[in-house]
């Protein structure tokens, strides 16, 4: 019927097809809305050296490990949290009613559960909380560079760029 049809519709401009995820647009969708609210921590997460993980193992394999990965960070957050792939192998992460200080320490946990996991892969991780009135580009461009800084550091760790 015309509703289904609809809500699919809905579904597959807003989620991603490999992992089931939100999307980017999604991703916005929700920080407009949470934003409102005040304090909003964001996480980038890229995974460490996965373009071995194609190249050696094969994009099959590449693409379970992504799915196992989303599957995980769903797993690692509340409810209200939006886990959304941003795009090849890194992820964001939406945190309404988060200080930096617990998206942080979030990070941390994530990041040592992931090694933990022995998927092959480690992740290094950007965090940046929102500031009122704060642009969306922003906020993301800050969490970028706190991701960029965490690479450029030596990967598998987690890093941090204030705001203001």
């Amino acid at each position: 019927d015309q509703d289904s049809r609809e809500r699919e519709l809905r579904h597959q401009a807003t989620h991603d097809p490999l992992t089931g995820l939100a999307n980017r647009a999604m991703f916005n969708e929700r920080l407009a809305e949470v934003a409102e609210d005040g304090r909003v921590g964001v996480l980038f997460l890229d995974l460490d050296r996965f373009k071995q993980i194609n190249d050696t193992l094969g994009h099959d394999h590449g693409d379970e490990v992504l799915r196992r990965v989303a599957r995980f960070l769903v797993e690692g957050v509340r409810r209200e949290d939006v886990v959304a792939r941003w795009g090849g192998e890194e992820f964001a992460l939406l945190l309404p009613s988060t200080r930096a200080s617990d998206a942080l320490r979030l990070a941390e946990r994530l990041r040592q559960a992931l090694e933990d996991l022995d998927l092959g892969v480690t992740a290094s991780f950007g965090v940046a909380e929102y500031l009122p009135g704060e642009s969306e580009e922003a906020l993301f461009r800050r969490a970028d560079q706190a991701l960029y800084r965490a690479k450029e550091r030596g990967r598998n760790r987690v890093e941090f760029i204030p705001g203001g």
